[in-house]
């Protein structure tokens, strides 16, 4: 279950828009789970990097930055902290991680049950993926940008996912009471027929409560 956890974590990193490193480099004072899984407080604070296991300092902008974080995200957090026997604030929150072994290993093996190892997709698509579903439902680029955490001002996420924003004015979904910006994904990855834009009837019965 902890392992498990720790790979589903790693993996889900993509509804935040972390790079490999940023994931590597938080701790556990990194995560804010919030009271409940409707907290609008919940997120992660980006301002470490770890990149082929050694510590690289500060992420690659140069400057820390805070993200929401998913319900979703928060539901394996909290039961990867809670299988770790609630680690200490400064301890990491994927000990060991090797990001290489996460590549060859895991994320190969998820390709390969979804048919699209012939894509050459490398863990680097999940935050792809992130910016490109947000800007497709009319998210603002600049927004988009600010939590990928890019230091040019919007140029970088407006030159890789321009071909993702609609052509004319979309007006942006409607958020319901307790979902964040990032929760926005999981209208797509949980009823990828439905309009994302449309704010759900009822509240997901993934969320657990606190």
């Amino acid at each position: 279950m902890g392992k498990e956890s720790g790979w589903r974590f790693a993996r889900d990193r993509r509804k935040g828009g972390l790079r490999v490193g940023e994931a590597n480099g938080l701790r556990w004072r990194h995560v804010h789970l919030g009271e409940s899984p409707n907290d609008p407080g919940r997120r992660l604070v980006i301002e470490e990097s770890v990149a082929r296991g050694r510590y690289k300092g500060a992420p690659k902008s140069g400057r820390s930055r805070e993200v929401p974080l998913s319900r979703r995200l928060r539901r394996v957090l909290r039961a990867w902290w809670i299988a770790e026997g609630q680690p200490a604030a400064e301890a990491r929150v994927l000990p060991g991680f090797h990001p290489a072994n996460y590549s060859h290993r895991h994320f190969a093996l998820v390709m390969e049950d979804a048919k699209l190892t012939a894509q050459g997709y490398t863990p680097k698509n999940l935050r792809h993926t992130f910016g490109s579903w947000l800007c497709s439902m009319g998210i603002p680029v600049t927004d988009v940008d600010e939590l990928l955490g890019h230091a040019d001002g919007g140029i970088t996420a407006a030159r890789h996912y321009v071909k993702w924003i609609p052509r004319g004015y979309v007006t942006p979904p409607n958020l319901s009471d307790g979902e964040l910006i990032v929760d926005l994904i999981e209208r797509i990855t949980e009823s990828p027929q439905t309009n994302p834009t449309q704010a759900p009837a009822t509240e997901s019965d993934a969320i657990e409560s606190a």
